[in-house]
C-alpha cells in the first residue's frame, strides 16, 4: 500500500487529449508497463484459476503444429468447457 501523502500524477501530464473521444495516447516516452507481467496478466490476476501460472491466453503453445489461438476462440473455449471455474461472473466480465 502507498502512503497517504504520496503524490499522484496529474492526468493532463500523462495523457494527450484529442478531438476523437476514442483516441487516448500517452505523452510519456518511458515504458511504464512491465512487458513480462503483461504477457502473464491473466495468469497473475486469476491465481486461483491458474494455480501454476500456466496455460493463459498469451502462453506459448507447442505441439506438432503451432496454432495461433485468437482471444475469441480462447475465451469461448474457457467459458463453454466443462470446468465451471471459468463461468464465474467476474471472469466473464474480464473476458468481455
Amino acid at each position: 500500500m502507498a502512503p497517504i501523502d504520496v503524490t499522484q500524477p496529474n492526468v493532463e501530464d500523462e495523457l494527450q487529449v484529442s478531438r476523437n473521444l476514442n483516441e487516448i495516447t500517452r505523452k510519456t516516452t518511458d515504458d511504464i508497463v512491465n512487458v513480462g507481467h503483461e504477457l502473464k496478466a491473466e495468469d497473475l490476476a486469476w491465481h486461483f484459476l491458474f494455480p501454476y501460472g500456466k496455460n493463459g491466453l498469451k502462453e506459448q503453445r507447442s505441439g506438432k503444429l503451432y496454432i495461433y489461438i485468437t482471444p475469441l476462440d480462447y475465451f469461448q473455449y474457457r467459458i463453454l468447457e466443462n470446468d465451471t471455474r471459468f463461468q464465474r461472473n467476474d471472469y466473464l466480465f474480464y473476458a468481455l
